[in-house]
């Protein structure tokens, strides 16, 4: 009988030590899962943060590339006008935003670059020229919109006795293309 006792101590004390062991590995193994997750986690921000800048630097890249003229005879200083026009109406079109009127104005330099005014009227609602604004400034052309002159006054509200006539809104732009130059004898 002391045989079987001391064999069922024995057999006791090994289960234990087991138990033991293997809870111990298995919790260092959480920790460092655990661990390795956070480091991951770090890990794919750095990416997706290095992904990010590679985009916008690429980006960047191509707005000089696309509006940087190397002299006054370069092809973007004769071309730019009517490419940017051509933006301007494919715009308009696809919002399907009505265009009173659409003048080139005279081109100035300020310092080294070249500027393009356009004004335009049209007739749209809001959600409409936020979406044509978003277009015009994803353009691969710098544009500074300098101008939005609304005609929303009173006197239009009063002399309206229809609410769907209020929806669109008659809206002046000056919205300018700007010319990057590297030539020291433009400015």
């Amino acid at each position: 009988m002391n045989r079987n006792l001391l064999l069922i101590i024995i057999s006791i004390g090994i289960f234990t030590i087991v138990q033991t062991v293997s809870t111990i590995s298995i919790s260092l193994n959480d920790d460092l899962n655990i661990d390795l997750k956070e480091e991951q986690k770090v890990i794919n921000q750095k990416y997706i943060t290095a992904k990010l800048l590679s985009n916008s630097l690429y980006r960047v890249y191509n707005l000089f590339d696309v509006n940087l003229s190397k002299n006054k005879k370069d092809r973007i200083n004769k071309s730019a006008n009517i490419d940017f026009l051509n933006y301007l109406t494919d715009q308009l079109d696809k919002f399907k935003i009505e265009s009173i009127y659409l003048e080139p104005k005279e081109s100035k330099k300020i310092g080294k670059n070249i500027i393009n005014p356009y004004e335009i009227e049209i007739i749209t609602n809001y959600k409409k020229l936020g979406k044509f604004l978003t277009a015009l400034e994803k353009a691969d052309r710098l544009i500074e919109i300098e101008k939005i002159h609304l005609k929303n006054g009173l006197e239009r509200v009063r002399s309206t006795n229809k609410e769907s006539s209020l929806e669109n809104q008659n809206i002046r732009l000056t919205i300018s293309s700007i010319t990057l130059s590297k030539d020291r004898s433009n400015g």
